[in-house]
């Protein structure tokens, strides 16, 4: 039994910061719904008050990871003071990172068994971190520090390359590839700088 009374909204963070932390730490397969709880001190029927589903869990902790990330592109975003070519870097490093911190959760979230959620993420992912990389892109289109006609669509190139890219990351565990793959998406983005005097080596990512 419960013998502190918190509300609903405090209890559920509760939760879904517990899961978040066992799923990392165990896996998604080899957590069950008890661990949760037995983590937190709470009943079992506490979960199911709040979430029908180790799966509907699941899909509140992804939630929260965009969350967070999506906070911290912001302050990247307004350091202004800082040039748009390194801004652009740390939003992509960010991505890189997010992807290695929550490599397990981001590996179920892949499965087949979850493909509905892993469009849901995908969305997320293009709706969090797009709109700021083409924030940054325009501003240094104005700063001349790059020449990208289309900011937005370049935006979204970067991300859906490498989503697809780390995802098979993700999945293979194959951190020699990951750098690889990195290292080619820098030199694609070599051409984003104006030609006089540019050597592109601000837009390198790894």
């Amino acid at each position: 039994m419960e013998r502190i009374s918190k509300n609903r909204e405090e209890r559920r963070n509760e939760l879904v910061e517990a899961a978040g932390t066992l799923f990392l730490q165990k896996g998604y397969d080899n957590t069950a719904v008890s661990d949760i709880v037995r983590m937190l001190g709470v009943a079992q029927g506490t979960f199911y008050y709040h979430f029908q589903s180790k799966e509907e869990i699941l899909a509140a902790v992804t939630d929260k990871i965009v969350s967070v990330t999506e906070k911290a592109l912001k302050r990247i975003k307004n350091h202004t003071e800082i040039d748009a070519a390194k801004r652009m870097k740390m939003v992509i490093d960010a991505f890189r990172e997010d992807i290695g911190r929550n490599k397990e959760i981001i590996r179920q979230v892949y499965s087949k068994s979850n493909s509905s959620l892993h469009q849901s993420l995908f969305k997320l992912a293009l709706e969090t971190y797009v709109p700021v990389l083409e924030s940054i892109i325009e501003e240094g289109n104005k700063r001349g520090e790059f020449e990208v006609e289309h900011p937005l669509e370049m935006a979204e190139i970067i991300i859906v390359n490498m989503e697809f890219y780390c995802r098979k990351y993700v999945l293979t565990g194959d951190e020699t590839r990951l750098q690889r793959i990195l290292k080619t998406i820098s030199l694609l983005l070599r051409p984003l700088l104006p030609s006089e005097g540019s050597t592109g080596r601000h837009l390198e990512i790894i």
